[in-house]
């Protein structure tokens, strides 16, 4: 079940107030990224997870391909060093 698009407001309100230490991101065949903020009491507060769905619309997704880049790169350059 989609929520629907977050508005701006709402993803700022939701940063503001997280204190999680993990934020995962996944590409999804170079079309969009989810972002999943995670806590670690997950397991005791179901209401601590959130997933996020960023496309190629959100002006979060540039900001998204370009860390992504730059891991890859920084990743690349570790296993060619090793």
């Amino acid at each position: 079940m989609s929520a629907g698009p977050i508005t701006a407001s709402a993803l700022n309100s939701l940063l503001q107030e997280w204190d999680g230490e993990e934020t995962l991101v996944s590409e999804q065949d170079h079309a969009s990224y989810i972002v999943h903020l995670s806590r670690p009491d997950i397991h005791t507060d179901p209401h601590v997870d959130r997933w996020m769905n960023v496309d190629e619309e959100s002006p979060l997704f540039e900001g998204l391909r370009r860390c992504h880049a730059e891991w890859h790169e920084e990743l690349r350059k570790r296993l060619r060093d090793s």
